[in-house]
């Protein structure tokens, strides 16, 4: 026997007390706001065997993009090969994406999930998974069409479709659709305002758009919805970008104060999200160098980690800007090494990682002719090792600050004319036409 639920995915438990409280799971989770865990784990209690509680806890261990976690996710997925032979052919597609997964074949995740998705595209779980593996490839051609491919099969009558509206709106500014973005992360956030993805995609758009005033009123707006969720970090990350962008520093301070670093928090991506405001602020000569220091044992001991070629840049960045030279000599080392393999973030590491790594670690030793010859060769495929066109902007910001710390006029204006042309409007762009000579 098995059920069916509400989104019309079979699941091979016949408990329905375990496939209600998932479905409570998956609400929650899509808001990227509430913790979806305590009911992913009744789900559990209620049929011990409840495959897509497993997988929930295996993916998730992979989302977090922390090495720490391994040990973790092999323990489900021996869990989960077990559990296969009673599987449905749904399920099945889910733990074959995620044994891809571990082993660093994120295109095969990638088509594992595009199998489910094209029997079941009401298949939440999948689309989000998949979206997320998109992201670490930056993939945006098929994060983009993976959406566009399930959408006619969603509207407002079943449950969730403004979530993934959300998940649109992300992937529409990400391929440079800004007024359909907007429209439609807005229309997701008005239907339910628990969504901070959502508010994270209108963020997006606002920022790259250079209307800094909008972003802020728009994050003060949604601010008290979001503040005390999962993504809280994340999205006040966004926040901060708006005012360093608009030149107000104390602000961006007092934020990363109030409400990103927390002395506890050990989560990977909200101390990528550290690193790269403290990074910023470091390249605009603020003086950051306590809450430097309060992050080094962070990435200190995550140095042997590089699961993600993305992580390892904000490693760099912090070693570097503490002055840790053995750790970032065990850091280059470790991504060396890293670099021999055959994986998916192997091939990342290779291309882009390691001389983006050399390129930060070369402007913190004031070698900002070394830093210029790291970066510029690699400056177009920088998406190759994850996240979105914001986070990698702080490349391209170091970039611009090397050569402008070199003398190199030429190079200086060549990029200043580039961020100019796309945000003229930016405080930020206008005042590197004035540094550049422009």
């Amino acid at each position: 026997m098995s059920l069916v639920d509400e989104h019309g995915c079979p699941h091979s438990t016949d408990n329905a007390d375990a496939l209600a409280v998932w479905e409570r799971a998956l609400d929650l989770f899509q808001t990227f706001n509430e913790d979806p865990y305590p009911h992913v784990d009744a789900a559990l209690e209620a049929d011990a065997d409840f495959i897509m509680g497993h997988c929930f806890h295996a993916a998730g261990n992979l989302m977090a993009t922390d090495g720490r976690n391994r040990p973790k996710v092999a323990e489900r997925l021996e869990t989960l090969n077990g559990l296969a032979p009673r599987a449905n052919d749904r399920e099945r597609g889910h733990i074959a994406a995620l044994n891809a997964w571990y082993r660093g074949d994120w295109p095969g995740t990638q088509a594992c999930y595009d199998h489910v998705l094209a029997a079941y595209p009401r298949d939440t779980y999948a689309l989000h998974a998949a979206h997320f593996v998109d992201f670490l490839l930056g993939d945006t051609r098929q994060m983009r069409d993976r959406i566009a491919r399930v959408l006619p099969f969603w509207d407002a009558g079943v449950p969730g479709f403004s979530f993934i509206t959300g998940m649109d709106a992300f992937v529409l500014e990400e391929d440079g659709d800004y007024p359909r973005a907007e429209e439609r992360g807005i229309y997701a956030w008005e239907t339910d305002n628990r969504d901070a993805w959502a508010v994270h995609a209108v963020a997006h758009v606002y920022e790259m758009e250079g209307r800094l005033h909008d972003g802020m009123d728009w994050m003060n707006r949604t601010w008290d919805h979001w503040k005390d969720g999962v993504f809280a970090v994340h999205n006040t990350w966004h926040t901060t970008l708006l005012h360093v962008e608009a030149g107000d520093y104390a602000e961006a301070l007092s934020l990363y104060d109030s409400a990103m670093f927390q002395p506890k928090d050990d989560y990977v991506s909200d101390m990528r999200d550290c690193a790269a405001l403290l990074w910023r602020l470091t390249l605009f000569e603020v003086d950051v160098t306590s809450r430097w220091d309060e992050l080094l044992p962070y990435w200190q001991d995550r140095v042997d980690d590089s699961v993600f070629a993305f992580s390892d840049m904000h490693a760099m960045m912090t070693l570097a800007a503490c002055g840790d030279e053995q750790g970032q000599a065990d850091l280059l080392l470790k991504l060396e090494a890293v670099a021999k393999g055959k994986d998916s973030n192997a091939f990342a590491t290779r291309a882009v990682g390691l001389p983006v790594c050399r390129g930060i670690q070369a402007f913190a030793q004031k070698r900002y002719g070394d830093a210029i010859a790291a970066l510029v060769p690699v400056r177009y495929s920088t998406q190759v090792m994850g996240g979105s066109h914001a986070q990698r902007d702080v490349i391209g910001l170091t970039l611009l600050e090397a050569a402008l710390a070199a003398g190199d006029r030429s190079t200086a204006q060549a990029l200043t004319a580039e961020r100019f042309a796309r945000k003229p409007a930016s405080p930020l762009n206008r005042a590197y036409m004035a540094r550049s000579g422009l």
